[in-house]
């Protein structure tokens, strides 16, 4: 009876390390679900940023967009005025020209009637 009952201490003992161990490994799984779930509130918190970040992204591109297209615009209009102001520049050296050989022949012609 000594060695039933030693038996069945050994197997009692046994059993209680075994629900100690388990014990131990729920504590422990409890913990690693938490930081699981700390993880995942983060991870939610990132994705939400990056969402966001992602929108701004987009807005910005679209602001480029519209900044490149205004510019471009911009530019057209400048290389007209360019070219108008080119135009101008000629018509008034054309003009200059012109009433400095006017004032050349007033002067020849004043000349000769002065002399006659």
């Amino acid at each position: 009876m000594f060695d039933q009952e030693l038996a069945t201490a050994g197997l009692e003992k046994a059993l209680e390390q075994r629900e100690e161990a388990i014990a131990k490994e729920e504590v422990s799984l409890a913990a690693r679900g938490s930081e699981l779930e700390t993880r995942s509130l983060g991870l939610e918190v990132r994705r939400q940023e990056l969402n966001e970040l992602s929108e701004s992204l987009h807005r910005w591109r679209l602001e480029l967009l519209e900044t490149a297209s205004q510019q471009a615009v911009a530019e057209m209009d400048l290389e007209e005025e360019r070219k108008s102001l080119a135009r101008r520049e000629s018509l008034t050296t054309s003009m200059e020209r012109s009433l400095e050989r006017q004032r050349e022949s007033f002067k020849t012609r004043h000349e000769k009637a002065a002399q006659k």
